[in-house]
């Protein structure tokens, strides 16, 4: 366990981690099943919270082992029962997520014995990997170990809130610090003391097929619900409505996560990774941040008045249009990549939007000097000056 190369363009999934995926999205679908209930009943505060803090609980314990994995995943024996243990971890607190809504119903402790029990066996497998890769990976040693010793004191942490008898808001207050502090402790520490060797291409991956396999359980709920009120109703109105709002809703959540390349985005910016990471869930309200971005960015750029908000990506030197016919999203925003010093996000996100329909691909002048990394110093400066004139001139 010496640390995967963060460079491998091949890297994908293994089967034990697909296997992986599917436990933790049980336990979505088991907290989502006990939000409907509880909403049903008109307790929308205390199912919303405890809800909250279910998803939490199980979407943290999966990033951080997706991260490792990504890392140091070796899928050796030890490994792999290290990944069994944290399976076993999930279905533990799958059984104390129905008894969490209750107690968050009647003004108690959400985090019963239940759910702490299986949160720390989901957790404590992954700092004994740490020490393992610590002990093998001499080069991130340092970060390996505070990883390990972060995630350890966070568990005494969630221990600790579980069996001390506080009133409901201090509990709140102390849930809510445990979990600012653990989304925290990864960013501090790749940060300061030096990233693990994680693979963006497998880290994507990993999010995307996660992504998918929840979607599909959007559509088993929606037939479901649909094949109840059919031999209830016959095929109604209502019945026709939910199985189409279902559909909608899922391939509407489908377009919109797959909206920007992900893999293109961490290769391109690996630091950029912890902002992704923890808005990687919220698909819907990262499409619709993204679009504000682009429509922000394309409304500055006329304001300035440059010519050069009109440009085209052209191709070579010889300064010909290259046109995006039937070209794919991820081609377009691979383009603009290789093309286009340093661009944004936003521009990436709005050349792979655009283009297609007979148009060429359009990446405006003042879109490409904001795209420039501020932080690259004076070369960086001098490059945007340069972006700046060329757009002034009216070609790009």
């Amino acid at each position: 366990m010496s640390g995967r190369d963060p460079r491998q363009a091949d890297r994908a999934p293994t089967p034990l981690e697909l296997l992986y995926d599917l436990t933790y999205v049980i336990a979505f679908a088991a907290a989502a099943d006990q939000l409907a209930h509880h909403l049903g009943e008109g307790e929308i505060t205390s199912a919303v919270g405890a809800y909250v803090f279910a998803i939490f609980a199980v979407s943290w314990a999966w990033m951080n082992f997706t991260w490792f994995s990504s890392a140091y995943g070796n899928d050796d024996a030890l490994f792999r029962v290290a990944t069994i243990v944290q399976m076993i971890g999930v279905v533990i607190l799958i059984f104390g997520i129905p008894g969490s809504f209750a107690e968050a119903a009647h003004a108690a402790n959400p985090n019963n014995a239940l759910l702490v029990v299986g949160y720390v066996v989901m957790r404590v497998p992954l700092v004994l990997l740490w020490l393992r890769a610590a002990h093998q990976d001499a080069a991130n040693r340092r970060t390996a170990r505070l990883y390990a010793l972060t995630i350890a004191l966070a568990q005494v942490g969630w221990v600790l809130a579980a069996l001390l008898p506080l009133p409901l808001p201090a509990t709140v207050i102390v849930l809510a610090a445990l979990a600012l502090a653990e989304l925290i402790a990864p960013v501090v520490i790749e940060t300061v003391v030096g990233r693990a060797p994680w693979n963006p291409g497998h880290v994507a991956e990993r999010f995307t097929l996660l992504t998918i396999i929840t979607i599909g359980e959007v559509i088993a709920s929606t037939t479901a619900t649909v094949g109840a009120l059919s031999q209830e109703q016959g095929w109604s109105v209502g019945a026709v409505t939910v199985a189409s709002a279902g559909l909608v809703l899922a391939a509407a959540v489908w377009w919109a996560y797959f909206l920007i390349p992900s893999r293109l985005v961490l290769e391109r910016w690996p630091r950029r990774i912890f902002r992704w990471r923890y808005s990687a869930s919220a698909d819907v309200r990262r499409h619709r941040r993204c679009r504000r971005g682009t429509s922000r960015g394309r409304a500055r750029g006329r304001g300035r008045g440059h010519p050069g908000d009109a440009g085209r990506l052209v191709a070579g030197r010889s300064g010909r249009r290259r046109r995006a016919h039937g070209l794919s999203h991820l081609e377009r925003a691979a383009e603009v990549v290789r093309r286009v010093p340093h661009p944004s996000p936003a521009v990436v996100a709005r050349a792979a939007r655009g283009g297609g329909r007979g148009r060429p691909v359009r990446v405006s002048s003042a879109a490409r000097v904001r795209g420039i990394d501020a932080r690259a110093g004076p070369r960086g400066r001098h490059r945007a000056r340069r972006a700046r004139g060329s757009g002034r001139g009216g070609g790009a």
